[in-house]
């Protein structure tokens, strides 16, 4: 949905409302005294390999002991060897209504995420057509228990059309809404960093391997894989190795031009620049094919049989260098895809060994660096006058003033782990308190809703002793959009620690809802 972008920047966007959740991001621990000294230096490294023959196919079977990798050219132990075949058993997502949004996913986790990325703001509306047609075969042609999830961009931001799910009818309405469409002015000086970014925001609080299928006419995102080295060092872009590095991220760049009998000047220096992106983070380029469906297939059949390698460097010094990876496999005629390195700044460090882990800054400041996990909930999404009554209301929740000409009230209807919340005993009454936002976006990445709050939600002690662990609070809240193909950017959060959940939603309001 329009918004991913909220979920990297996410304490400035609800300045005041979240102060708490932002301020408290390591806890409630004290900020680091001058001449604070790092202690735990427990690096993790996680790489996964895909290994396949000369025709691309996957290479089962083989064992620990035929991996080698290397971390600056020394060799290193394996704490962690996996083998993830396209036959291993997939957790299966559990169906929701239609109105019904979660992101249960984090714990019903699938192989391996796969996402289209339609990224129209670089296809023309010939290829986009074409593209169109080419999809509508490839989700026809997906095994019936095989998740997608399709995000796009076609402005400055990007939007999520459909959400990890197995009914591919939604994949392909959510495909046909977004193409063809008329490239937005001003696209062809879009950079694709900021893109990224928000993907990798997003895509974080999955576990496990990312796909990014990157359906698209071009790329300028200067990723290689040793940034360090060659005509431009980009050291600037560290955050983002780190990013994808911890989002286990894969990127498959897929030129949807096609066969080019005469390429135009510079498309040549773009498929250098698509290789690169491909071979820093151990994914594969796709470009003077035809059959963009195949080439998908490919990818969705091969890539979700690949290994992972776990290791704890030794000579780690927060010094934010450059740290080359090498993998070898013994046998040889083998192709190796895997990312080939990351910068030694502390990111990743091994949290079981470092819970106040401490993240090293390019000025050499250390800071706390928590990673909680996602909080998971459920949200039903109505118009008001089809919407019952919430189980816990919360008060003071609807919109200060009645829908607008053009718009439409919708209730949202929250269902959330009451353990997942601060709890304070309050007279005779246990008090949970949860902090929830909704922003709201239009086709064209516009803010059309923002609405955040504190909710404080009264249960009886005798009611709060008798829930069981895992026991679920509710309340509903309720805000005004305009007609039209909305998207919205749900999140709630722990107002003492600062963890967080968050679903999209992509929504059609007004006549095109009723029907």
């Amino acid at each position: 949905m329009k918004g991913l972008l909220c979920w990297a920047f996410l304490p400035s966007l609800f300045a005041g409302a979240v102060s708490l959740a932002a301020a408290q991001t390591g806890g409630n621990s004290q900020p680091p005294q001058s001449g604070y000294t790092l202690h735990a230096k427990v690096r993790e490294v996680i790489t996964d390999v895909l290994v396949t023959d000369r025709n691309g196919n996957p290479i089962h079977g083989l064992s620990e002991s035929a991996f080698h990798i290397f971390d600056n050219g020394k060799p290193q132990h394996l704490a962690v060897f996996e083998e993830h075949t396209q036959a291993d058993a997939s957790a299966t997502l559990p169906g929701h209504a239609a109105n019904v949004y979660s992101n249960d996913v984090i714990v019903h986790p699938p192989r391996v995420f796969n996402i289209i990325l339609l990224d129209t703001a670089t296809i023309t509306v010939p290829d986009q057509m074409y593209l169109r047609q080419q999809l509508d075969h490839f989700i026809k042609q997906l095994p019936a228990d095989e998740p997608f999830a399709v995000l796009a961009r076609s402005t400055e931001h990007t939007i999520m059309l459909a959400d990890f799910t197995t009914d591919h009818q939604r994949l392909l309405s959510a495909i046909h809404r977004q193409l063809p469409r008329i490239l937005p002015p001003g696209s062809r000086y879009m950079t694709d960093g900021p893109l990224m970014a928000e993907i990798c925001s997003y895509l974080q609080q999955y576990p496990g391997r990312k796909n990014v299928l990157w359906f698209n006419g071009g790329s300028n995102l200067a990723l290689t894989p040793d940034p360090t080295t060659g005509l431009v060092a980009l050291p600037d872009m560290r955050w983002l190795y780190d990013q994808l590095e911890l989002a286990r991220i894969a990127l498959y760049p897929i030129d949807v031009r096609g066969l080019q009998v005469a390429p135009f000047p510079g498309e040549t220096t773009q498929h250098f620049i698509m290789e690169d992106e491909a071979d820093t983070t151990g994914g594969r380029l796709v470009f003077n094919n035809n059959g963009i469906a195949d080439a998908a297939r490919k990818i969705a059949d091969t890539d979700a049989s690949f290994y992972t390698l776990t290791y704890s460097p030794q000579d780690i010094k927060l010094d934010n260098k450059w740290h080359k990876v090498k993998v070898t496999v013994d046998g040889g005629g083998y192709q190796l895809s895997y990312r080939r390195g990351y910068f030694d700044d502390g990111s990743n460090l091994k949290q079981e060994q470092n819970p106040d882990r401490k993240r090293l800054l390019q000025n050499g400041e250390a800071v706390a660096d928590a990673q909680l996990p996602p909080i998971v909930f459920d949200v039903r999404v109505n118009p008001v006058d089809q919407t019952q009554s919430a189980a816990v209301p919360a008060a003071g929740l609807s919109p200060a003033e009645p829908p607008k000409k053009g718009e439409h009230a919708f209730t949202m209807h929250y269902i959330l782990p009451a353990d997942a919340l601060p709890e304070q005993t309050v007279g005779t009454e246990e008090k949970f308190t949860v902090g929830v936002g909704v922003l709201g976006f239009n086709e064209y990445g516009r803010s059309v809703a923002r609405v955040t709050k504190k909710v404080i939600l009264g249960v009886s002690q005798e009611h709060a002793a008798a829930l069981q662990s895992g026991a679920k609070i509710s309340f509903d809240q309720v805000v005004n959009l305009p007609d039209g193909n909305d998207s919205l950017f749900v999140v709630v959060w722990n107002t003492d620690t600062g963890r967080l959940g968050t679903v999209q939603i992509p929504l059609t309001v007004g006549k095109a809802h009723a029907d």
